[in-house]
């Protein structure tokens, strides 16, 4: 058994060893877009040194496997709120069927405790294969869920800044930047200033609101991008199109907090008749049918 254990640490490392990315000094130095983007100030934290070498070993597994995308696309990833060129879909497939490894070698180890969990490992390594996948798709909803919670506030100071003759990239700045300062979570305000970021590199407003509007993936915002950048193409009046685009966002938004209560409604419901409904059988209709059927036969 030792030296079973001793050889399976020895394998373990020389893997690790093997798949474990290269020194820093080792690696290319970069050059053009990669170093501007690195050479940034405000460029996010570097992960943990823990977190950075699992990321490069499971990147070197998923070359050296050959794994392409499987169910999961870029565009999923980035309206999670998850940069595709940090976790690419490839390295989430191979993720999954790690995953599924993992879950079936443990059911099977397990096994020999509880043989009946030899029969769930076909459900253990399926449940783990799809796991990241309901991750993803559930931080997808909430991630559209808060957007679509702080739109109607954008839209109601982008008209009121547009009411006072601010022109639209300026009130796009202040609306971003008051939204920032007031809650730093804010993510519509973080993608306006990502899109404004776009604007001061030389692209237009209406492309840089359109990348916008791309990567969150939400109808309402792609509607407001695309009656903005008509009505500057027109020459229509910003005021009333601002003023549409509000009413259209307050009754969607009132036509989704309507529903949200039916369902509460409909649930709660639920609650009542399975919490009441066992003990109005219990008390009243068993006695009841009790009494019926000894007067009817005793």
């Amino acid at each position: 058994m030792l030296i079973g254990a001793v050889l399976f640490g020895a394998a373990a490392y020389c893997l690790l060893v093997a798949l474990a990315p290269p020194p820093f000094h080792s690696r290319a130095v970069k050059s053009g877009l990669p170093f501007i983007r690195s050479s940034t100030a405000d460029q996010p934290p570097a992960p943990p040194a823990e977190v950075a070498l699992l990321h490069g070993v499971l990147r070197r597994l998923t070359a050296r496997m050959g794994v392409r995308a499987r169910g999961i696309s870029a565009q999923d990833l980035v309206e999670a709120g998850i940069d595709p060129e940090s976790l690419t879909p490839a390295e989430v497939t191979t993720l999954k069927l790690l995953a599924a490894a993992a879950a079936a070698a443990a059911a099977l180890v397990l096994s020999s405790v509880l043989p009946g969990l030899l029969l769930l490992i076909p459900a253990a390594a399926w449940v783990a294969f799809v796991a990241p996948s309901i991750y993803i798709s559930r931080r997808r909803s909430r991630r559209r869920a808060v957007i679509l919670g702080e739109l109607p506030d954008v839209v109601g100071l982008l008209r009121a800044f547009t009411n006072a003759q601010v022109p639209l990239e300026q009130a796009l700045h202040l609306v971003s930047r008051q939204l920032a300062d007031a809650d730093p979570d804010n993510l519509l305000a973080a993608e306006l200033r990502l899109a404004l970021g776009d604007y001061g590199l030389g692209e237009t407003i209406e492309i840089s609101l359109g990348r916008m509007a791309d990567r969150l993936g939400v109808e309402e915002v792609r509607t407001l991008v695309t009656g903005i950048s008509q009505g500057k193409r027109l020459g229509a009046g910003m005021e009333m199109i601002l003023r549409d685009q509000e009413l259209l966002v307050r009754m969607a938004q009132r036509n989704r907090a309507s529903a949200s209560a039916s369902q509460i409604s409909t649930r709660l419901m639920g609650v009542l008749v399975g919490v009441y409904l066992p003990e109005f059988v219990i008390l009243v209709m068993v006695p009841l049918f009790w009494g019926v059927m000894l007067r009817a036969f005793g």
